[in-house]
Parts: structure tokens; C-alpha cells; sequence
């Protein structure tokens, strides 16, 4: 009996040396609910987000910043009306929601792009803000010489709609050309061409505004509108008389300062509206460029040489509201004395001669719940333009 209690005994630890089969030294840490931290265990459960409640907002001080690595945007977290400065990843919408380094609250980088950002913290998602990278520096507020003076230059926004495979075009081209050699109608004015007729138009700008009478047709301060008069004496006469017209309808309500940087085929604009009277505005930018070469076609017999060279041709026109509204971006209200800020950039193609290359910058008031231009300027791609007082 002894025998078989004692082969029973053998057997029994050779079956629990089967079973615990490892190193005595290093036993196996067991997997138990007790012990989620196990690293062999593979199905370690996540630790729940503590829930959190409120309205999580993101903003930045800075809508552009240089490419350099050093120069930063600084955000700022706020759950309802606290701020949040730990715990939170910011992520770049436009890089599939990637993860973004950030030292602190401040964001730097050294490619240049547009980053749309947002930021995450715990169980909440904010708003989206864009940020943009550039290569060039970016443009301060320009020095206001008059503080104190409303009382700005006015002039008038003047833009023809042509193309130089618009047979008609060139009784405005000569009309116009009459009308502007008149040193008073010309210092009211600031001409700009759009060549949106046909895509075969060497200066030819896609996705602009079509205008409503055909081609050719001028509009001044996106308000008055004229086509040709057939002959050049007559649509020179119509021209200046509404030049006068819609120059007199109103004094400058609002007066422009620009600062704009150039490099490596980037414009950075930063445009400075300041208000003379309290109201709703706009503002725009285009990109012109002289010295372009186009045949003209020509269904009046008007056709002359110089109509073949294109100046004044927008390349560019970062002023759309809408798909019928291009009177430029909303700064909101302004009150009296006060001004408002907007930045542009704007890419150019490798065939636009930055030498031959200008801006024209607009700023337009609501009237009657639709907007007019009440000023225009215009300024080199690479320089600084101060308010223009009388």
C-alpha cells in the first residue's frame, strides 16, 4: 500500500512539473484582471478617457508666420472660459488630422505651407484655425503718419472686362485710351483689365466674374456699368462722364495702407483699412501685370498696334465673396477713427515677370445691404504704401 501511495506521490509532481515548466528564477507574472498592466498580455484593456464637458475653442496670435524655425504662432486653449495649457495635441487637418510638434502653447516650423489646426484634449475636439507658412517675411502694419486724419484720397475702381478674342473690344480700348488722357479723369481713376473672354487670351483669368452685358463692359466701383458707344468719341464722352459721376457719388469712407514682401515667386500682402465713418467694409486684392502680347481681334475697324501690347491685366483677384460678388473679404464693422487688418498671399506662376507685376487693393462699404468700392490704391509687389491723406 505504501508502494502505491508513494508511485501516486511521483506521478503527481511529475504532472505539476509539466504544467509549471519554467525558470523558477523568473516566474510568469499571471494575467488577471488584478494585473491589467502585464506587458504580455495582449489584451490589456485601454484605460477609459475621463469624460469631460464644456465648449473647447482654439486661437492663435498669428494667421502667418515666416518658415524659418523660429518665428511662432502662439495658441491659446480655452475650455468655456478657462485655459488649458497641458494635456492637449494639437493635429493638422490638411496633413490627414497629423499629430504637430509644438513647444508649449507656441507652433514653429520650416516648411512653407497652410496648416489648418485644431486641437484635442481629452475627450473634446475645437474649432479649426488656420495658420500659413511663408517663405518671405512677413509684412508689419505700416507706420500711420496722421493718427488723427480721416480725410483720405478717393479714387475709382475701373475694370474692363475684355479679351483679345472680343471683335468689339477695341472701340472700348480706343475709348477708354481717349478718356484717360485727360490728367483729371485719370488721377480719379485706377484701371484694371480682365481678360476673361476666352481661354485662348494670353492673359486670359479663369473663375473671375462675368459680366451681365457682354463684352466689351467696364464697371466702375463694382456699382456703375457701360459697354461701348460704337464710336471712340462717344464711349470716351460716356466714360468720363460716369467717371465724374461715381467719383462725386461719395467721399473716401475709408482709406488703405499696405505692406507687401516678395520671394521666391510668393507675395505677402498685409492690408490696413481705416475707416472715416463707422460701417460694414470689405477689402480685396488683385495682382496686375504689364507687358503681355496678345493679337487683338477686331470687328469695328478701330484696330491699331499699341492694342496688341495688355497692361493692367489681373492675374490675380482674391476678392470673392461669392460666385457673383467679388467686392472683397469682410472685415467686419469699423467704427470711425479705428482700423481693421487683412493678410493675402498670393502664388505667382513661373511665366509672370515680377518686375512687370503690381497690386491694386480696394476696400468697399455696405450700402443698402449690397457693397461698393469706396477706394482703391496701388502699390509695388515688394514695398510699403501709407495711407494717402488730402
Amino acid at each position: 500500500m505504501k508502494k502505491v501511495l508513494r508511485y501516486a506521490s511521483l506521478l503527481f509532481a511529475a504532472a505539476m512539473l509539466a504544467v509549471s515548466c519554467g525558470d523558477p528564477a523568473d516566474p510568469q507574472t499571471p494575467v488577471t484582471p488584478e494585473n491589467p498592466e502585464n506587458p504580455e498580455n495582449p489584451e490589456k484593456p485601454e484605460q477609459p478617457q475621463e469624460p469631460v464637458t464644456g465648449t473647447l475653442t482654439l486661437s492663435v496670435d498669428k494667421l502667418i508666420i515666416q518658415s524659418n524655425g523660429s518665428d511662432a504662432a502662439t495658441f491659446t486653449v480655452k475650455l468655456d472660459d478657462k485655459d488649458i495649457t497641458s494635456d492637449i495635441v494639437f493635429r493638422d487637418s490638411k496633413s490627414g488630422d497629423a499629430v504637430i510638434k509644438t513647444d508649449g502653447m507656441k507652433f514653429t516650423t520650416t516648411e512653407a505651407k497652410e496648416y489648418a489646426i485644431w486641437a484635442e484634449y481629452k475627450t473634446l475636439m475645437s474649432n479649426e484655425v488656420k495658420v500659413t507658412a511663408v517663405a518671405s517675411e512677413v509684412p508689419e502694419t505700416p507706420e500711420d503718419p496722421q493718427p488723427a486724419n480721416t480725410s483720405f484720397v478717393r479714387r475709382v475702381l475701373l475694370t474692363q472686362f475684355t479679351g483679345t478674342e472680343c471683335g468689339w473690344c477695341p472701340v472700348m480700348k480706343a475709348g477708354l485710351k481717349d478718356a484717360l488722357s485727360d490728367e483729371s479723369i485719370a488721377d480719379k481713376v485706377i484701371k484694371a483689365d480682365a481678360h476673361n473672354f476666352s481661354a485662348q487670351d494670353p492673359a486670359y483669368i479663369g473663375g473671375f466674374y462675368t459680366p451681365a452685358d457682354g463684352y466689351p463692359t467696364v464697371i466702375l466701383d463694382w456699382t456703375l456699368s457701360f459697354g461701348h458707344q460704337r464710336t471712340t468719341a462717344n464711349t470716351s464722352k460716356v466714360a468720363k462722364q460716369l467717371i465724374n459721376e461715381r467719383y462725386d457719388a461719395e467721399e473716401a469712407y475709408a482709406g488703405i495702407a499696405v505692406n507687401s514682401k516678395y520671394a521666391d515667386g510668393v507675395i505677402t500682402l498685409k492690408a490696413v483699412v481705416k475707416a472715416a465713418q463707422t460701417g460694414n467694409y470689405r477689402v480685396g486684392a488683385w495682382l496686375l501685370e504689364d507687358g503681355l502680347k496678345g493679337q487683338q481681334k477686331d470687328n469695328s475697324g478701330l484696330l491699331e498696334d499699341w492694342m496688341h501690347n495688355l497692361d493692367d491685366c489681373v492675374r490675380i483677384a482674391d476678392s470673392k465673396a461669392s460666385s457673383s460678388n467679388f467686392c472683397g473679404h469682410s472685415l467686419g464693422q469699423i467704427k470711425a477713427g479705428e482700423t481693421a487688418e487683412r493678410m493675402f498671399i498670393m502664388n505667382m506662376k513661373k511665366s509672370w515677370v515680377p518686375e512687370n507685376c503690381e497690386l491694386v487693393v480696394f476696400v468697399s462699404r455696405e450700402t443698402d445691404k449690397s457693397y461698393s468700392v469706396t477706394n482703391v490704391v496701388k502699390c509695388p509687389i515688394d514695398g510699403v504704401l501709407q495711407f494717402e491723406y488730402k
